[in-house]
């Protein structure tokens, strides 16, 4: 099976529940920064294994830090095939094309580092692209966080090919909260981000 466009959503509130249920191991004794680093890893390893349990057959790879490492994107679904090798006279698995290239950035304080993974999107050639930022609720010149943030990114999204999806997700640091947002999930469409 594969991910597409409908059942996207299902799969990341999947990946979001999942989070919400193993982040509490991370060990509290640590500053908050490091505890929101690692809570996000949380996340991107569960959002990878929502996307390893999709995609099964002995060509797809999912990659991301950990499993087994990452390859130039925070979550990247790879269709793989081989070479041999000139040295070894073994087969040499390479990407022979990327299905998903998936980008996480949660800074709330800087919108520059939004800008820098959003444009590695557009430096990638995969069918799909996920990025995924932070709610933030507050209210700045007239429009929410979000608003602000998916209209800086639309004159991006103009310049990246395949199919891009956009997701807000709750702040590491508000992941104690009850009353924690679900994800909400955007296509970049037309020129317009429809949810």
């Amino acid at each position: 099976m594969s991910v597409k466009e409908k059942n996207l959503k299902s799969l990341i509130h999947a990946a979001w529940r999942e989070t919400l249920n193993s982040f509490q191991d991370i060990d509290v004794e640590s500053d908050q920064g490091s505890i929101n680093s690692a809570r996000s890893d949380v996340w991107i390893s569960s959002l990878g294994k929502q996307f390893r349990d999709q995609y099964k057959s002995k060509d797809d790879r999912v990659f991301w830090k950990g499993n087994p490492r990452e390859m130039l994107f925070d979550l990247s679904v790879c269709k793989i095939s081989t070479v041999e090798s000139v040295t070894h006279e073994k087969p040499l698995p390479f990407v022979a094309r990327c299905l998903w290239q998936i980008e996480s950035e949660l800074d709330q304080k800087d919108s520059g580092e939004i800008v820098d993974d959003m444009s590695k999107l557009v430096m990638g050639q995969g069918e799909n692209k996920l990025f995924v930022a932070s709610h933030k609720g507050t209210i700045h010149k007239g429009k929410t966080w979000e608003t602000r943030v998916l209209e800086m990114c639309g004159k991006i999204a103009k310049c990246c090919d395949g199919k891009l999806f956009f997701c807000f997700i709750a702040h590491p640091k508000d992941w104690d909260n009850e009353s924690v947002p679900a994800p909400s999930v955007y296509r970049w469409i037309n020129g317009n981000w429809v949810q």
